[in-house]
């Protein structure tokens, strides 16, 4: 199974680092309960259990004023976190951190593992400087 044939980022401001750090942020709160419920939940096993590989982590928040605006911090997940709580009243942003030479692989389980609802999330992957480097429509 080729990546390239199903990692196509809608852009990409440059090429990315194999050893850089950066995050994938996905908004769910778009998704259907149960779709959220079972994301989180595969992101409990395979980030906690360590098959993601190492120095990958999820973290979730609750998102204040819509696209851009302030997060806090919902529950900080490390690598082992806590079940999903629905008790968010603003929005629910996941941050996947990873490596930039996974980035596309952890795209691909993240597909699967939403059932193919962050395909039209607006997800987008940010460097450790806080800056987008490839959005996915």
């Amino acid at each position: 199974m080729p990546l390239e044939r199903y990692f196509v980022p809608a852009s990409a401001s440059r090429s990315l680092r194999p050893t850089e750090r950066g995050y994938w942020r996905i908004c769910v709160i778009a998704w259907d309960l149960e779709i959220r419920d079972r994301f989180w939940s595969f992101l409990e096993d395979f980030v906690g259990q360590g098959r993601a590989g190492w120095g990958v982590w999820v973290s979730r928040y609750a998102e204040k004023g819509g696209k851009g605006g302030d997060e806090s911090p919902a529950e900080n997940a490390g690598a082992v976190s806590e079940p999903m709580n629905r008790d968010f009243q603003f929005g629910e942003l996941i941050k996947i951190y990873c490596w930039g030479g996974i980035v596309g692989y952890m795209w691909l389980a993240l597909v699967i593992a939403s059932d193919r609802c962050i395909k039209g999330s607006e997800s987008c992957w940010v460097d450790g400087g806080e800056k987008v480097v490839i959005r996915m429509s």
